[in-house]
């Protein structure tokens, strides 16, 4: 065998990843930026939670008005309370043309009585909307109709 190659074919590896180990180290710090720490606040590269990252998703993919409705029909009895949610639904949540970021809800009434009643309620449903969404739900239009009813009255 020649001077130069070991005997050992393992040892002769072993020697090619340590140089080329030392090779790649230094050209890596001589390269490679400072390091940034995050603070002790929360952070982007922090862990995120299932909802948030969920909530962020179904924005990005265009679910946002389907995953608002279904939140809004959800907690519908705790916006209103008991007794108007036992009269009044949520049937429909849409986008105004004119302005895409605020809605127009249109609820159900199961009798003449509570169609006429949300006249009265239409501010107050808007504002607990409002306080349970936050800046995600601008309801602008409420629209009441009869139960079996195809015709809308709209309130503003």
């Amino acid at each position: 065998m020649a001077a130069d190659v070991p005997d050992d074919i393992a040892l002769a590896a072993l020697q090619r990843v340590r140089r080329s180990g030392r090779d790649s180290a230094g050209a890596e710090r001589r390269t490679s930026r400072r390091r940034q720490y995050s603070g002790a606040g929360p952070d982007a590269r922090d862990p995120q939670l299932l909802g948030d990252a969920m909530t962020g998703w179904s924005r990005g993919n265009g679910h946002d008005l389907a995953l608002l409705t279904a939140t809004l029909r959800d907690g519908w009895q705790r916006i209103v309370g008991e007794l108007v949610a036992s009269h009044l639904v949520p049937v429909d949540l849409s986008p105004l043309e004119e302005a895409p970021s605020e809605y127009r809800l249109l609820l159900e009434a199961d009798s003449p009585a509570w169609e006429h009643q949300a006249r009265y309620l239409v501010g107050t449903i808007k504002e607990q909307i409002a306080s349970e969404f936050g800046g995600r739900c601008a309801v602008r239009t409420v629209s009441v109709q009869l139960a079996g009813r195809r015709g809308r009255r709209t309130r503003r």
